[in-house]
């Protein structure tokens, strides 16, 4: 009977602190919001389009790659929002659909890059020596080559489709993590608390799970922010050169590709995908911005 009370006495303070909670993350979503206008907007943008390409197939009832010859060329308007191309396909469907490959192109090798990044990174700096100056050399070939560059040499030896884009601009985003983390953790490892944490015995895995890691992670997070928009631009560029994802699967740089022959009859076709990377890489950059901002501790005060 006491063990039934205590549980409902935490039970309905739980309740009790949860609306307070979630008052206190809306206030703050709210100030972040108007501190940072173009982030918030940013923001929206990438949730709803995220959200249309999820749930595209409830959201609209054309296919995105069946051929419709007699809706060729439709204008913008009407059933079909945002026109149709050359094979009578719905551009916005395609665009929902698109948003599925060019996004998690983006977000995939970002995550990727950031992970192994990081662990050269940290590698190279926590060991020092002979590892630090093979791996740092490596990073430096690597970054001697232009990203753009580096990713198309990469997918071009592999073959076009969607894995192999992402490993390829994961391999190209490499490098900036991991002398970004190195250069942190170059001066992480010298403080006072690693060092007296080393002094009482603490293993080489205690001290960068409970002192490097959370310290770098808020600097990955920043670099992620701008990787992002250079994966989703860098994403488009290979699909527009036919490196990417294979036709007839529709993405932004391949509906660009495939539209641009029709630019002076028919500009909308190549002009709205193009004008979705625009505001996608825009986005991103807002955002990135803000969180620079909002965790650098110099702005704070």
């Amino acid at each position: 009977m006491a063990a039934t009370q205590t549980v409902q006495r935490m039970t309905s303070a739980n309740v009790m602190v949860q609306p307070g909670a979630l008052s206190r993350a809306a206030r703050r979503a709210l100030c972040f919001a108007r501190r940072f206008k173009a982030a918030a907007a940013g923001l929206v943008f990438l949730i709803s389009i995220s959200l249309g390409a999820i749930f595209a197939p409830l959201l609209s009832p054309h296919h995105p790659t069946q051929p419709n010859i007699p809706e060729r060329f439709k204008l913008p308007g009407g059933q079909y929002v945002l026109g149709t191309d050359d094979l009578g396909r719905d551009i916005a469907t395609r665009i929902l659909y698109g948003a599925r490959n060019t996004l998690a192109a983006g977000v995939l090798s970002v995550a990727l890059a950031s992970l192994i990044g990081s662990v050269i990174g940290i590698a190279a700096a926590y060991r020092g020596g002979w590892l630090d100056n093979l791996l740092m050399r490596l990073m430096d070939v690597m970054l001697s080559f232009p990203a753009i560059l580096l990713a198309i040499l990469v997918v071009a030896s592999l073959r076009p489709g969607m894995a192999n884009l992402v490993i390829a601009i994961a391999f190209s985003l490499i490098p900036t993590f991991a002398r970004l983390v190195r250069s942190v953790v170059l001066g992480l490892t010298h403080l006072e608390h690693v060092a007296a944490s080393r002094a009482l015995g603490a293993g080489d895995r205690h001290i960068i799970v409970r002192h490097i890691v959370p310290n770098t992670a808020p600097l990955i997070l920043i670099q992620a922010t701008a990787a992002l928009a250079v994966a989703i631009s860098t994403a488009a560029a290979l699909n527009y050169l036919g490196l990417g994802v294979e036709p007839p699967q529709p993405d932004w740089g391949l509906m660009v590709a495939e539209g641009q022959k029709h630019v002076f009859s028919a500009a909308y076709i190549p002009l709205i995908p193009g004008v979705f990377i625009t505001i996608a890489v825009l986005s991103v950059n807002f955002i990135g911005d803000a969180v620079r901002d909002y965790l650098d501790p110099v702005l704070k005060r």
